[in-house]
């Protein structure tokens, strides 16, 4: 169980600096494409899901 939690950790560290080392220009193309889509939200009267409501089952782990 121990030996899980640490391999979380370091996998999540690993996560962490792979987002650091990502170009400019990929986040901001990131967020743009989200803006867009809340804007279609918005638009069309389209209430987002909540992720913290989605079922159990969704979720691996």
């Amino acid at each position: 169980m121990l030996l899980q939690i640490v391999l979380r950790l370091i996998e999540d560290a690993l996560r962490w600096l792979v987002l650091l080392a990502r170009a400019d220009e990929t986040v901001r193309s990131e967020n743009l494409v989200l803006r867009r889509q809340l804007a279609m939200f918005v638009e069309r009267g389209i209430q987002p899901r909540r992720v913290d409501a989605a079922p159990e089952s969704v979720w691996p782990f």
